[in-house]
Formats: C-alpha cells, structure tokens, sequence
C-alpha cells in the first residue's frame, strides 16, 4: 500500500573501545536486538558479510535499552539498533559517549547484490549527540501492507485514509514525519490495485 521509510541500521560502540571498523567486533560482546527481530535478522546478515561466523563474537539478544545500558557500563562492547531516527538507545548511549560506526565498503556492496531490499541511507549529521558529520550505513524499507485478496475499494480506501491521517499521526509519531509522500508508491512489492488507484487520483489533483 505505501513506502513508509527507510529504517537505518545503526552500529553502536562503547566509549573508550577504540573500535574503529566492523572487523574489529571479532570475539567482542555484541548485541543484536531482540531474538527474531528485524534487527537480529539485519544485523546477522551485516556480520557474516564481514566474514564473522556464529563463534566469532559473543552475541547477545536483548532489548535496544537493556543494550544500551550495558554498552554504557561496560559489560557490552557493541550494539545494533535497526530503528527511525533519533532512536531512543542509541540518544541514550552516544551522550554517554558511545560512538555511531558506518557501515560501508566491499563487504556492504556483496551483501546489497545478495539481498537488495538492503538500500544504502544514511544518518543525518547532528542527529545524536557526538556526531556533526552523517553516518553512512544500510537501511530496509518500512511499509504498510495488506492481503492480495482484500477488494480494490477497501485498499483505496484505507490507502486514502491513511494519508488524510498522515498529519496527525506524524505530530505522535516522529518517524513519520520523515516519510517522502512522492516516493510512497515506489514500493518494492507490488502495489495493490486499490492502493494504485489512490495515487493515480492523487496524482492528477496536484
């Protein structure tokens, strides 16, 4: 039905870790999101692009606070947040001094070509504490969806429904306010007739 975002994955490191690259994550403590999240399943991808089996590091599957408290204690050395910007952990870890790492190169560039749903984004500069410049990393795509089967007429309109909504809900919702409205159709599944129909009508009011 719409493109929402894209949903940046960010690399988090421990102050004074001097850890500078990915590589440098090898029998490091490392949390990856929750068990079965989106992040664990992003972030495992990154990893094994960059060569890391399953015995390479220390993984740890918890919640993005929990995470972001043990980086600030010590007792974790990275975290992976797949999540809107500014995300809450990762404001949280970089004021206490945590440091962003980007996420690029050969390896990134193998991992696209395998799994093209991984689009390059970036993290605007000045987004969390610590960091002026953007960060570059991978992102997936956000999307609202529904069944194939579901009629053209109900799609239409939940489709036009959710964009008259779009103010207030971005008003509640922060990541939100960052959807590109001209890029809401340009979905990577197939758009839904009903969905399409929306957008040809939107299209010719402008």
């Amino acid at each position: 039905m719409a493109e929402l975002q894209i949903t940046p994955l960010h690399l988090v490191v421990r102050a004074g870790s001097h850890i500078a690259a990915v590589e440098e994550l090898r029998g490091r403590r490392v949390g990856l999101g929750p068990n079965g999240s989106g992040t664990a399943l992003t972030a495992g991808l990154v990893l094994e692009a960059f060569g890391f089996g399953p015995d390479a590091f220390k993984a740890e599957t918890l919640p993005f606070n929990d995470a972001a408290s043990r980086l600030m204690t010590g007792t974790l050395d990275a975290m992976f947040v797949n999540a809107s910007y500014p995300a809450e952990s990762v404001h949280a870890a970089t004021r206490a001094g945590a440091k962003l790492l980007p996420l690029h190169g050969e390896a990134i560039e193998r991992l696209r070509h395998s799994y093209p749903f991984l689009r390059l984004t970036k993290i605007p500069g000045g987004t969390y504490p610590g960091h002026a410049e953007p960060i570059h990393t991978v992102g997936v795509d956000t999307m609202l969806v529904c069944r194939v089967d579901l009629e053209d007429a109900l799609v239409y309109q939940l489709t036009r429904r959710f964009f008259d909504a779009l103010p207030a809900l971005s008003a509640s919702q922060e990541s939100l306010r960052l959807m590109d409205l001209d890029q809401a159709p340009a979905t990577p599944l197939p758009l839904h007739d009903g969905a399409a129909r929306y957008y040809r009508e939107r299209e010719l009011l402008r």
